[in-house]
């Protein structure tokens, strides 16, 4: 299974980076290819990282200046390359510029977004 995993943010030290790493170490990827999207930057230690891990880097870090453009180029890559499923994983709204470029080159696809809710404690007797 061909699985292309965009990382919406800056591929660097921080929270959506080592999820990423953290699934990519401990899950079976027996018979998975897995191609990681940067769309902003990568830091070399975790491109190194990526490698060690058998995974293929691929770069479209136009996606904050020019999201139409990156759609597209996006749903050539996903076309080009025959992936079974796309993943964005990040925390930005802007996902859907991720989503359509998958459904534009027919992938299957779907997000994540780190979010931590918010919780309002009125009353300290509600723990």
């Amino acid at each position: 299974m061909k699985i292309l995993i965009i990382h919406t943010m800056a591929i660097d030290y921080n929270g959506v980076t080592d999820c990423i790493v953290q699934y990519l170490k401990h899950m079976n990827r027996e018979g998975m290819e897995a191609t990681i999207l940067s769309t902003v930057t990568v830091h070399p230690d975790f491109e190194k990282l990526f490698q060690e891990l058998g995974c293929r880097l691929e770069r479209i870090e136009i996606r904050k200046e020019h999201p139409l453009r990156y759609m597209f180029r996006l749903a050539k890559l996903v076309r080009r390359e025959k992936f079974d499923l796309v993943h964005a994983h990040g925390n930005s709204a802007t996902m859907f510029f991720d989503m359509a470029g998958a459904k534009l080159g027919v992938a299957g696809s779907g997000s994540h977004m780190d979010i931590v809710p918010v919780v309002e404690i009125r009353n300290w007797t509600d723990f």
